[in-house]
C-alpha cells in the first residue's frame, strides 16, 4: 500500500491510531488541534508552500511524524479531516436564545453563520485540490447519544445542524469528486454506537481501526 498522510482536527488520533494496528496500512500524520481553531484563517502560502497556523509548533510536529516537508510531499496521498465536526456549531451559547422552543432564527442566517465558520476550511480545500493533494476527505463520526446537546437542543435539531454544517463542504467535495470516508459507527437514529465511544461525548474511539483500514485499503484500490 502507498503511504497515505492524515491531517486536520481532534477526530484524527483515533482514526490514525486505529488504521495503524492493520499491517496492511500504511498511515502517518496527526492532529492539530480542534475544529474550532479552523473556523478562522490557519494557513497561508509562502514562497510556493503552504504553511500552517493552528496552534505554535504543532505543524512543525506533523512535519516530523510524516518525516515531510508538509503537506505538498503527499500528492494525492493526503487526508484530510475538517469541516464535518459540527460540535463548534450546536454547543454555541446562541441556543439558549434561539432554537427550538425559543426565539425562531430563519435558516438563511444560520447558512450565513454556517458559510462564515466553513469559509477558511473550503478555501484550504480549495487549495490543496487545485494542487492536487487531496486524496479523500475522513468524515467525522456523529456525537455520542448521551451529548448533553441532544437533550437540550432535542434529537431533530442537531441533526438538522450537523447537516447544515457539513452542507457546504459536502457540496464542495462532491464537485470536486473528493472521496468522503464515511465509517459505519452510527446506530438506527444516528448516534455513535456505543462500541465506539470515546473518552468524551465528541469523540470516537481506536475501536474504529477495522473500519478505518478497510477504508484505506479500498482508497489505495480506487487511486
Amino acid at each position: 500500500m502507498k503511504q497515505f498522510a492524515i491531517f486536520g482536527d481532534s477526530h484524527v488520533p483515533a482514526f490514525l491510531r486505529g488504521a495503524r494496528r492493520d499491517p496492511r496500512v500504511n498511515l502517518v500524520g496527526g492532529g492539530l488541534g480542534a475544529a474550532t481553531l479552523f473556523h478562522r484563517p490557519f494557513f497561508r502560502v509562502q514562497d510556493g508552500r503552504i504553511v500552517i497556523e493552528t496552534e505554535p509548533g504543532y505543524y512543525e510536529l506533523w512535519k516530523e511524524a510524516t518525516k515531510s516537508n508538509g503537506v505538498e510531499d503527499f500528492e494525492r496521498r493526503l487526508i484530510v479531516s475538517l469541516g464535518f465536526a459540527a460540535t463548534p456549531l450546536f454547543n454555541s451559547q446562541m441556543w439558549a436564545v434561539f432554537g427550538p422552543r425559543r426565539r425562531f432564527v430563519s435558516q438563511g442566517v444560520l447558512k450565513a453563520i454556517v458559510a462564515d465558520m466553513q469559509q477558511p476550511v473550503l478555501d484550504f480545500y480549495d487549495l490543496v485540490i487545485a494542487r492536487n493533494l487531496l486524496a479523500a476527505v475522513y468524515v467525522a463520526p456523529p456525537p455520542q447519544r448521551s451529548h448533553p446537546a441532544a437533550t437540550r437542543l432535542g434529537h431533530d435539531f442537531l441533526f438538522e445542524l450537523i447537516a447544515l454544517y457539513q452542507a457546504p463542504v459536502r457540496a464542495a467535495l462532491q464537485g470536486a469528486q473528493i472521496p468522503m470516508i464515511s465509517l459505519n459507527v452510527a446506530d438506527e437514529e444516528g448516534f455513535l454506537r456505543e462500541a465506539y465511544a470515546g473518552k468524551d461525548l465528541a469523540h470516537a474511539n481506536a475501536h474504529i481501526g477495522p473500519l478505518a483500514a478497510e477504508a484505506l485499503v479500498q482508497l489505495d484500490r480506487e487511486s
